[in-house]
């Protein structure tokens, strides 16, 4: 399953790891991280939310 975001796709089957700090998420692998940044702190949390979501849903 696949993420958009503005600038980039995530492959969220290859997430070790999802962690929001101030207006940034997250997204780690085993060898990577990636970030995506948000104008606010709000917009980060939902996309935080979103993104556990789909996870939660794979589960």
């Amino acid at each position: 399953m696949w993420l958009r975001t503005e600038d980039m796709l995530i492959n969220l089957a290859m997430i070790a790891s999802v962690y929001k700090a101030d207006t940034m998420v997250n997204f780690a692998t085993s060898g990577d991280v990636y970030y995506v940044e948000k104008n606010s702190r709000e917009a980060a949390q939902a996309l935080f939310e979103h993104v556990a979501q789909i996870l939660e849903a794979k589960i």
